[in-house]
């Protein structure tokens, strides 16, 4: 597609000067958004139309099977658990998207409950999921990789929940169904068995 999209521009190009045919500005304005928009898949960086972003397909395959919480005693306080736990258990739905953004909610909520736990604090619904991460790296219950793959969770459900998933590859969001099952499976692990 994009060989197709280059070709086509070139062409327009080429047959604008050999036969003289006049390019408006907003013509040529067109013609460069698409070559942008051909491009896009292969920017690491972007800051074009209002979108700023950077893409870290990459670094979120690197994380995927990585511990993410560290390793502690488990002397869980259960009334504390029982207190913190209050909804149903994750159901996945039809669709690799609505399975992403289930867990990736799931996991959020768990994290919270985790923090209670652990942190010995109440946790509010509307906490910041990153702060929350931060203090958790802090008090060393949770390992770099841990930090990283829920950025990378957080930024896979970012593109999902503001329409933007034309920005990611189904690869890359089958990558982050595994991270976020592994980071979902560890987590309710180290809550309840």
């Amino acid at each position: 597609m994009k060989i197709v999209t280059w070709l086509i521009l070139i062409a327009v190009l080429v047959l604008s000067l050999l036969k003289g045919i006049f390019i408006s500005n907003g013509q040529l304005a067109v013609l460069l958004m698409l070559l942008l928009l051909s491009l896009f898949s292969d920017l690491k960086e972007f800051d074009f139309w209002g979108l700023k972003g950077k893409k870290n397909e990459n670094e979120i395959k690197e994380l995927e099977g990585k511990k993410a919480f560290a390793e502690k005693e488990k002397n869980i306080n259960k009334k504390k658990l029982d207190e913190a736990e209050k909804q149903a258990p994750l159901q996945l739905m039809d669709t690799a998207q609505g399975n992403f953004l289930a867990l990736a909610f799931e996991i959020e909520r768990l994290l919270r409950i985790f923090a209670t736990v652990w942190l010995a604090k109440d946790i509010q619904n509307n906490v910041n999921v990153t702060n929350l991460t931060k203090e958790l790296r802090q008090k060393d219950l949770l390992t770099d990789n841990g930090v990283k793959q829920l950025e990378a969770i957080r930024w896979i459900r970012n593109l999902l929940v503001h329409g933007r998933q034309n920005e990611l590859n189904q690869a890359t969001l089958d990558t982050g169904i595994q991270i976020a099952q592994t980071l979902y499976m560890e987590l309710y692990n180290n809550l309840y068995s």
